[in-house]
């Protein structure tokens, strides 16, 4: 982590960064979600479907997660705590290897209950241990506060963001290497700017696994490379039962706002209009591996804050 640091590589993992945008009041579920997406890049969760019986004759195929290859000893807490807490598929179904994705949300939200929730017991820690946050003793209990080094580091976060909004299309048509470079750059940061379309997917895990990325890399005929991205948290200025607030962490930026109903920062200059890519899509009716995790987290109380254990 000290050397991506030292190299300009985005350090930080899609449910860290996502906090670090949106605050402690980050739901959890979006937090997880995320998590989810990331441990799928890095081949530690494999997506999947498994059947499910539905009443007493009938069964349908749902999609599903299973444990993947060991996680790399120098991740984030975040995400071997969420694997640590991913249900034992044996539970669930007998004779499969792999959970369907509602169930492992339920499950892993489950296990963080009664710490306050996911962002509560495993981010905001790993953002403390960053020195990104501080805890701070009020009259209500104890909140968390940006720190110095949290505002410059969050400052960082939004300048790529909106650089990836308004350039990231352009450099696909005209820059291949400089396009390459800023997914070497994000790596699952990417995340937060939508689902990657199935070729960008494609070259994050072929990142993660260590391969090089190049302008070559990059498809001929790639076409959008993210879908409409969901309405992103907002960040909940109140105290919230747990006393876990957030101070200081200046919302209200581009980054921090919802995208219009053409997946279009309202806010960003010059932007890319949903992300249009050159020619025609490769994959046109592929859905992205992040829609198919998402669809498992569909109706699960996405609204839930980082405080109410959720």
């Amino acid at each position: 982590m000290e050397r991506d640091r030292e190299s300009g590589i985005w350090d930080l993992s899609a449910p860290s960064s996502q906090v670090l945008l949106t605050g402690a009041e980050t739901p959890n579920t979006w937090a997880i979600r995320l998590a989810f997406k990331e441990l799928v890049l890095r081949q530690a969760l494999v997506l999947g479907t498994v059947r499910q019986r539905r009443l007493l004759f009938f069964s349908r195929e749902v999609n599903a997660l299973s444990m993947g290859r060991m996680l790399d000893r120098a991740a984030e807490r975040p995400l071997v705590g969420a694997l640590e807490a991913f249900p034992n598929s044996a539970l669930y179904l007998r004779g499969t290897s792999g959970v369907p994705i509602d169930v492992a949300a339920t499950e892993v939200s489950r296990w963080y209950r009664a710490g306050g929730g996911y962002v509560q017991a495993e981010v905001m820690p790993e953002l403390e241990r960053r020195g990104y946050y501080q805890r701070v003793q009020v009259e209500n209990g104890v909140q968390w506060r940006l720190a110095e080094q949290g505002e410059r580091k969050l400052e960082e976060l939004r300048r790529l963001l909106d650089s990836g909004r308004q350039q990231f299309s352009f450099w696909l048509r005209e820059d291949p290497e400089q396009a390459a470079a800023y997914v070497r750059q994000m790596g699952p940061g990417l995340l937060l700017l939508g689902n990657p379309a199935p070729w960008l997917w494609g070259l994050l895990v072929a990142l993660l696994a260590g391969e090089v990325l190049s302008g070559g890399s990059i498809p001929v005929s790639a076409g959008a490379p993210f879908g409409a991205p969901l309405e992103p948290p907002q960040k909940n200025e109140g105290t919230g039962e747990q006393g876990n607030a957030t101070e200081g962490s200046g919302t209200g930026s581009p980054g921090d706002r919802p995208a219009d109903e053409n997946g279009t920062d309202p806010s960003a200059e010059g932007g890319t209009g949903g992300f249009d890519g050159p020619g025609e899509a490769i994959d046109a009716g592929t859905p992205s591996p992040g829609d198919t995790i998402d669809g498992g987290f569909d109706g699960d109380g996405d609204g839930d804050g980082g405080g109410d254990g959720e």
